[in-house]
């Protein structure tokens, strides 16, 4: 019949089953076979090669960046130090959604559109395991509340670093110049080995001077965890620090020139006429280089750039002012070294000078405005007519060359305070040489001191 259905063969379905299970132990076998195969390569053929990878992700190298070579005057002050600080720093390959996590981590701390700029900036211009600094200078309130959502972004750490400041704002601007953030155009020319750098001299000595200052980057090998922190240390190279400078200047006698300005713009140097040395440098006005070390302000920048008086041009070296005269200080000082004057004298100076038997049209004039009493003690600080240092002198022509002569042969001079006539004493001759000099200076016999202004 159609729908008849035939009896069971039990020895045909044991034998198939025979015949399944035959085949299944002899896939797991080869299955079983082929994984202790790929185990022995692992293990045992490949085993120095997956050690090596293994120890690489756990052993990272760090690196550690060198303290920056101090600036000091003559007198050993610091014009120039290094200060601790705290900076976050991000890891581009640690970071999963680099706009979410910025967005997040926003919302916890404040970060300035200046500093996602230059993070981005920079972000671009490095490899993507290096970190990048995203922000500078945390404050304590600032780190606290990072600390505590610190687990929220992996990729994301506080390090300590060393900033540099300025004690004496712009007293030394002019000359010392100031370090600033690294940008793209700066690791071009660093190399990758200072890649870790955070700040380079952008201008005066700093710049000048910036691989002396700079030092050599050292590194850490660090044990890290499954997210990326550090766990300890297990290896170190110390960093090189940066070489100290000792300038020739003098902070005392920077302030004196300063003073003496009040408000007037100009610039003046004091030089050593014996071995050429620096003494003291100022362009008036200046500006404050501690603004420009962790990135200026766009107000601080406009405020600087929009003011007519130029704080960042250096007068004393890019101005095109004719200086003061060297020889009328000389004349006023063999006057005071024979006894013919005495620093309280005062002399009339009419800008109009005739020589002994000539005409009226043999006067030498000068601007009105240079003509007043002139006594010795303030006249370093304004430029006077030839006038004044003849009538000083009262003597020939062939006496001040005479005691000129001798005067550049260390004989003992007169050193004033420039505002007290009573202050005005022999200075000793000193034979020893100056040990500093860290602002180069061609040798000259001119007079110490030189001066322009408006």
């Amino acid at each position: 019949m159609h729908g008849r259905r035939h009896p069971k063969n039990p020895h045909a379905e044991a034998e198939q089953f025979r015949r399944r299970a035959v085949l299944g132990f002899v896939m797991v076998v080869i299955c079983l076979v082929g994984l202790g195969g790929w185990y022995f390569k692992l293990q045992v053929l490949d085993h120095e090669v997956y050690a090596t990878r293994s120890e690489a992700n756990r052993i990272k190298p760090k690196p550690v960046v060198p303290g920056r070579g101090m600036i000091y005057d003559r007198t050993g002050r610091l014009l120039a130090e290094n200060v601790p600080a705290f900076r976050l720093d991000v890891t581009p390959d640690k970071v999963a959604d680099m706009d979410a996590m910025l967005a997040a981590l926003g919302k916890v701390i404040p970060i300035a559109p200046e500093d996602l700029e230059r993070f981005n900036r920079e972000r671009r211009a490095r490899r993507s395991f290096l970190p990048v600094t995203l922000k500078l200078r945390m404050s304590d309130e600032e780190m606290a509340r990072f600390a505590v959502e610190r687990w929220r972004f992996p990729g994301v750490e506080l390090e300590p670093y060393l900033t540099r400041r300025y004690p004496y704002g712009p007293l030394f601007a002019h000359i010392i110049g100031y370090v600033g953030r690294i940008d793209e155009k700066d690791l071009a020319v660093l190399g990758e080995g200072n890649a870790a750098l955070t700040h380079m001299g952008k201008s005066g000595l700093e710049r000048y001077y910036e691989q002396d200052l700079r030092g050599q980057v050292g590194y850490e090998q660090v044990e890290t965890n499954v997210q990326g922190r550090a766990i300890r240390t297990v290896g170190r190279v110390a960093p090189q620090s940066g070489a100290d400078l000792r300038l020739s200047v003098d902070a005392d006698l920077q302030r004196a020139m300063v003073a003496a300005f009040g408000e007037h713009e100009g610039a003046a140097i004091a030089m050593d006429p014996r071995t050429g040395e620096i003494l003291g440098m100022v362009s008036l006005p200046s500006y404050d280089p501690n603004l420009f070390v962790n990135g200026i302000s766009h107000t601080d920048f406009k405020m600087l750039n929009d003011n007519p008086s130029r704080p960042q041009f250096n007068r004393l070296v890019l101005g095109g002012v004719a200086p003061g005269s060297t020889l009328k200080p000389l004349i006023a000082l063999a006057g005071l070294d024979s006894g013919l004057r005495r620093p309280e004298d005062r002399v009339l100076s009419t800008g109009m000078f005739y020589l002994p038997g000539s005409a009226a049209a043999g006067a030498t004039r000068t601007a009105a405005a240079m003509a007043g009493p002139i006594c010795a003690s303030p006249s370093p600080s304004r430029s006077i007519p030839i006038t004044t240092g003849w009538r000083w002198t009262w003597a020939s022509s062939a006496s001040t060359t005479t005691w000129a002569s001798t005067a550049s042969a260390s004989r003992p001079g007169w050193t004033c305070s420039a505002r007290s006539a009573a202050s005005c004493r022999r200075r000793p001759t000193s034979t020893k040489p100056a040990r500093s000099a860290g602002i180069p200076a061609t040798p000259s016999t001119s007079p110490s001191a030189r001066a322009t202004g408006r």
